[in-house]
């Protein structure tokens, strides 16, 4: 019996799409996963930071998010934070600013946007406002679980080989509280996650900041 031509082609387009990067998956993880990271950690290590958090229309968790970075223990003499509104129609502005009022102690830069242009856009346009050696990016709705998640987070990027940290995200639910040990993850070089990351700060500067999308 002489083979289906078709169904040829077929086995061997499924082959090419599954199987070559099955293929190449397994070879990097035989290669990379149980290579040491060998990060070492420098607890004297205090850089300046800048923690960018980009807002749209975000009245009702802007201010427990800005709670949340002040309790951090981290020295808030090494700390500013800049906050991007995005054009919001709900007050978000406004609560920034009555927030600020309340802790002067937080060094707190409000910039707004005239028009919405994607949270790319906003990201560059405060980077161009940031003064910290190093960068942190979080959204209003992720909330750190300690007072030293920025201390912790900073601490890996007391080795130069380390470019950036990010973490996993998890659900609001106490029930996995348990399971957030170890799952923070150290990046080298310029990888990130997309809703929270830590960054050297030479690395969006040298990388010509973030892609944005065409309007």
């Amino acid at each position: 019996m002489t083979p289906d031509p078709l169904f040829l082609t077929a086995l061997g387009l499924a082959t090419t799409h599954f199987d070559v990067p099955l293929a190449y998956y397994l070879y990097l993880r035989s290669k990379w996963l149980n290579k040491p990271w060998d990060v070492k950690r420098d607890s004297s290590y205090k850089p300046r930071v800048t923690i960018i958090v980009p807002t749209y229309n975000e009245a009702d968790l802007i201010e427990s998010k800005l709670d949340d970075i002040a309790r951090q223990d981290y020295p808030k003499e090494l700390v500013e934070v800049i906050v991007i509104d995005s054009a919001s129609a709900d007050g978000t502005p406004e609560k920034v600013e009555k927030w600020a009022h309340k802790n002067p102690d937080v060094k707190l830069t409000l910039i707004r946007e005239p028009v919405r242009r994607g949270k790319a856009s906003a990201l560059n346009h405060a980077l161009k406002h940031a003064s910290g050696d190093v960068v942190v990016i979080t959204d209003v709705d992720a909330t750190w679980t300690s007072n030293t998640t920025l201390s912790n987070a900073i601490l890996w990027l007391s080795d130069p080989a380390v470019g950036a940290v990010t973490c996993l995200k998890l659900p609001a639910d106490k029930r996995l509280d348990e399971r957030r040990g170890g799952l923070q993850r150290v990046l080298q070089h310029r990888e990130a996650s997309r809703e929270q990351k830590t960054l050297d700060a030479g690395v969006p500067r040298r990388a010509g900041g973030l892609q944005e999308r065409p309007a």
